[in-house]
């Protein structure tokens, strides 16, 4: 039995971890994860395959869709002699993961290297904000728009500040975001970071060494219990004494325990206390307010981040168990250098000190008046239609982070679409916490979040395609949605009746970030070169006439399905000629360009292509000829096509 999460091409060295075996914390960005039970989280990996289902929209599995990295449920895998044996003697494999299923193969040497020469990327692009610049907080009701908001206050907050502008949608009570000035005053505290980052184990160290220094000795002994992981500290600590940096790290709560545990500047204390305590003053002191981790790496294109980094609660009038409003904050901020979120980064070749935490603030969502919650997906798909998914959960039973038991936990799984022009719901699996032939979510409720998730999605495409030239706008888009069915009286304080809140929004599209900057120049939606296969230009020579067409295929893996697999999209075309054409009324040096968005019809082969334009009809191939107005040239042409990418996939697709 095969149930594939997110579909994918790969390859790597399958690394087989059964049940309460240690492991996990060493995997490397290359190794097939071969699992007995679903992780509490997801290192870098190149595929996640585990022998018991998963749930369909938790962290785990958003994070391997962000990653675009297969994952995937194969009952029995870990009994499974051949996997084993690959496993045991780190053989590199081929791995295909699609609807249909999964297939694998062995690889030689040189051919998973050449495979691995074209997995070089870009790493993503940030654009830190000057802190000193910024308020202390933003209200995010009357803010700047969600664009100019990511570097001040972070992925969520700013994908947070776009669902305000949706109508009619409910999210939680008088959301505050705190910019990245105060994490940028409390960083200033450690003006040894820097060093610290650029010497071992954060350069030529090891993910184990790593997690010691991040995160102490004791959180280190719970996650690598094994003697060999004993011996493996003490011989780290033996080169660094107690009075070395690392060494007192190392012995202590770690980095990330230092960041929480001191104090912050006292303006920033008296700023967030003020800030906070004014923004909610209409609800009950006793409500706790949720301060919820937006890095500004996250959410960004190119990398997703989901999961990564701590929420805590905090008390405007703490009880003497609650965190305070700068206690809180500060262990947010800590969590930017969590072990796993370190090797996040590590993995993209981001610099960890050109991002910084911001944070978002809403009343906190209490467990005793949760009635349900869900994670969805909403998707505006390539002919205009849109597909909501919906997993959905009884009570404070999270979804995200569902519980690992035998038997296993399962949401409700729904399925809403307009594909037909009517919105149909499809019921596709029950939860397992209610009563047979019930449901967590009613139909009602499910056209009420497609009817609001379709107006978020169209709505933060407007806003993303605002930025870009029109040839290189979008058309499809996946967002990833977070809500929570609340019970009346929430939050305390206030007489709101029982509600569906929406609570989060995220993008989970493909990142084009990874091209050279002369390849994000081209002519391309922004879509389409994201889910790039190969990207060509054909040069044809006919003298006097030189003439370039760039043109892309499509992954048919990459959702959703662009429809350019095997037919080529034509995405610009640049004509020079270099002597007069009088035919044409073409003076020597004539130049002209072309876009997709001036082309009515392309037909686009191997050494050949014909395009209907608005004004004009191109053939190039054994014979050009160039149609402009009444005016018509033609004479015998030469072209030669140049692959300017392929992608590591089109060589896998190849090999298997």
């Amino acid at each position: 039995e095969v149930e594939v999460y997110n579909p994918g091409l790969t390859a790597g060295r399958p690394r087989m971890i059964r049940f309460g075996e240690a492991g996990l914390e060493d995997a490397r960005s290359t190794d097939i994860l071969v699992l007995d039970e679903i992780p509490d989280y997801l290192p870098p990996c190149a595929a996640l395959i585990t022998s018991v289902p998963q749930t369909p929209l938790s962290h785990i599995s958003l994070l391997a869709r962000s990653r675009g990295i297969p994952n995937l449920y194969m009952a029995g895998i870990t009994a499974d002699a051949q996997w084993d044996a690959w496993s045991r003697v780190s053989t590199r494999v081929a791995l295909e993961a699609t609807d249909e299923g999964m297939r694998a193969g062995i690889m030689t040497r040189d051919e998973y290297n050449q495979w691995r020469s074209l997995l070089e990327v870009e790493p993503p692009q940030l654009q830190p904000a000057d802190p000193a610049g910024l308020p202390w907080t933003i209200d995010l009701e009357t803010g700047p728009g969600m664009l100019e908001l990511r570097p001040q206050v972070g992925g969520k907050a700013a994908g947070f500040r776009q669902l305000l502008d949706t109508p009619d949608l409910d999210v939680p009570d008088a959301p505050l975001a705190l910019t990245v000035r105060s994490y940028a005053d409390h960083m200033a505290q450690f003006p040894w970071l820097q060093d610290l980052l650029t010497g071992r184990p954060f350069q030529g160290g090891s993910a184990r060494q790593r997690y010691l220094t991040l995160s102490g000795r004791e959180a280190y002994d719970e996650r690598y219990p094994s003697p060999q992981d004993t011996s493996a500290a003490l011989e780290f600590l033996a080169d660094y004494p107690e009075s070395t940096l690392i060494g007192s790290l190392a012995r202590g709560s770690g980095l990330v325990g230092l960041v929480a545990s001191t104090p912050p500047p006292e303006d920033v204390v008296v700023a967030l206390q003020e800030a906070v305590s004014t923004r909610f003053s209409h609800i009950d002191e006793r409500q706790g307010i949720r301060f919820r981790s937006s890095s500004t790496v996250e959410d960004v294109e190119g990398f997703n981040g989901a999961g990564l980094y701590t929420s805590v609660t905090g008390y405007r009038q703490p009880e003497p168990d609650q965190r305070s409003v700068a206690q809180a904050v500060a262990e947010v901020w800590a969590s930017y250098w969590g072990p796993e979120a370190f090797e996040e980064r590590r993995s993209a070749n981001m610099d960890h000190l050109e991002g910084a935490m911001g944070v978002l603030a809403h009343p906190r969502f209490d467990n005793e008046v949760e009635l349900a919650n869900a994670v969805l997906t909403i998707s505006i798909l390539p002919d205009g239609s849109h597909e909501l998914l919906v997993n959905a959960q009884a009570g404070s039973i999270p979804v995200a982070n569902p519980p690992t038991t035998c038997p296993a936990v399962l949401p409700e799984q729904s399925r809403v679409h307009d594909t037909t022009g009517e919105v149909v719901i499809e019921r596709m699996s029950q939860s397992t916490e209610v009563p047979t032939e019930t449901f967590v979510l009613s139909d009602a409720q499910l056209l009420s979040l497609f009817d609001v998730s379709v107006s978020i999605a169209t709505g933060w495409l407007q806003t993303e395609n605002a930025a870009l030239a029109d040839h290189r706008q979008r058309s499809v888009l996946t967002l990833d949605l977070e809500a929570r069915h609340m019970d009346s009286g929430w939050p305390l304080g206030t007489e709101a009746p029982p509600r569906l809140v929406i609570k989060q929004s995220r993008s989970l599209e493909p990142s084009a970030s990874r091209f050279s900057a002369t390849l994000q120049s081209l002519p391309a939606p922004r879509d389409l070169l994201a889910r790039a296969a190969r990207i060509r230009r054909l040069d044809c020579v006919a003298p006097p006439v030189v003439a370039h067409l760039w043109s892309l295929t499509t992954d048919p893996l990459s959702f959703p399905d662009l429809g350019y697999s095997e037919t080529p999209f034509a995405a610009g075309l640049q004509i020079s000629a270099d002597a007069p054409i009088p035919d044409l009324g073409w003076e020597a040096g004539h130049s002209q360009t072309w876009t997709h968005l001036d082309m009515t019809s392309s037909t686009v082969a191997e050494t050949s292509y014909e395009l209907e334009l608005a004004d004009a009809h191109i053939v190039m191939g054994p014979e050009a000829s160039i149609v402009l107005g009444g005016a018509e040239w033609s004479a015998s042409a030469d072209c030669t096509a140049h692959v300017l990418w392929a992608s590591p996939d089109s060589f896998l697709t190849d090999f298997l």
